[in-house]
């Protein structure tokens, strides 16, 4: 088989998509025991392929749902789409194309991750009824790619691997008749061991050797539980224009070496300053902080930092905080916070209908609250 990038195609607007009916999912995660590598497999079954073979246009694509699955060290989300095209010119006619598209997730956005290494294996299956019984379903194996080890850029040509020949027409259609119904799946199976990403194993940069580096410091932060954080006003200075004007001005802090910090959290504020000195939140931050990382970063004019969290904030939507993050979006009017609340609820709406949070939003929010959440249930966010 030829291995190449995916066309350009891939992401236009304008391609032919799936209908929704045609996607059915199936994922599993289980350890290999042979070598312990993590394998995370997506089943993309296309019912009466036969119809798509037949209408999509010549050489554009069809596309499975996006679907995700954990880094290899946990630390990250990673999002992943199927492709095919079922219809090739020139040099790849009779063949389908296969292939596999990554896309940047809020974690990895947010640690500053330009590409994702993965070793990947894609195949074809022909699901048939099974002969010696009147209920039961067999998957016939059409099309296998070789297990690939390849570097995702994201964003560029490179977010996409597959193959131009990945399966023969002729394989998939019984008797070589492309009128004759065809139940197809493709499965992927991601190898998701974190060797394979040396991303996690470059050296610390300068600026993340200084911080709380007491060595060099200037200034330290203090809280009432005794804890300090030892930083440099040049370093904050110029990440900051808040920190800059607290620094060069007449604000009290502007000559003292020592700063009490009240009212914020030490978990907070140090995962702020470590921000203004690696443009990453750390992957240990308790996800419960993350709203008061947000209105820090609000108050003390640092957008990137405040949008960051807000994406973890709408990425770990769950029971127990949607409510957390509608309020959040209503309080600093951040539609992309309100609408990342009010789409997990909707989508929950069962769960959350009953719940004492509701209550709650009424007595905090008010009616408009109580109005966006409900024009939300039936009219669609």
């Amino acid at each position: 088989m030829e291995i190449d990038r995916q066309a350009t195609a891939l992401r236009e607007p304008n391609v032919w998509n799936v209908p929704p009916w045609f996607n059915k999912q199936q994922n599993r995660l289980e350890d290999e025991e042979e070598n312990q590598e993590q394998i995370f497999q997506y089943s993309w079954t296309i019912p009466h392929y036969q119809v798509l073979h037949d209408q999509t246009p010549l050489g554009e694509y069809i596309f499975s749902d996006v679907f995700s699955c954990a880094s290899g060290d946990g630390l990250h989300t990673h999002m992943w789409r199927l492709s095919l095209k079922p219809q090739s010119t020139n040099t790849y006619w009779g063949h389908v194309g296969g292939y596999l598209e990554a896309f940047q997730s809020v974690s990895e956005k947010v640690a500053n991750l330009k590409s994702r290494t993965v070793a990947y294996q894609i195949k074809a299956y022909r699901l048939e009824r099974d002969p010696t019984s009147n209920v039961a379903e067999k998957l016939v194996e059409l099309a296998s790619s070789k297990k690939t080890l390849t570097t995702f850029d994201f964003g560029t040509d490179s977010s996409s691997w597959g193959y131009h020949k990945f399966c023969e027409t002729r394989n998939i259609f019984p008797n070589g008749d492309i009128s004759t119904n065809v139940n197809l799946v493709i499965r992927v199976s991601i190898w998701n061991n974190s060797h394979h990403n040396n991303t996690h194993e470059k050296d610390l940069s300068f600026f993340e050797r200084l911080f709380n580096d007491k060595r060099f410091s200037d200034v330290q932060f203090t809280f009432d539980d005794g804890s300090t954080i030892y930083a440099h006003r040049v370093i904050l200075a110029a990440r900051s224009t808040y920190f800059d004007k607290m620094f060069d001005g007449e604000w009290l802090e502007t000559q003292n070496k020592k700063i009490q910090i009240i009212g914020v959290s030490f978990d907070t504020f140090h995962a702020l300053l470590y921000y203004l000195y690696t443009k990453q939140i750390p992957t240990e931050f308790p996800i419960d902080n993350l709203a008061e990382l947000y209105s820090e970063a609000r108050m003390r004019v640092l957008p990137k930092l405040a949008h960051a969290a807000a994406g973890l904030l709408v990425e770990h939507a769950g029971t127990d905080n949607w409510d957390v993050v509608f309020m959040l979006g209503l309080k600093h009017d951040d539609s992309f916070l309100r609408q990342g609340g009010l789409k997990y609820a909707i989508k929950n709406w069962n769960q959350v209908v009953d719940d004492e949070k509701i209550k709650q939003i009424a007595e905090m929010g008010g009616m408009k609250a109580i109005e966006q959440l409900f024009s939300a249930r039936y009219f669609g966010v």
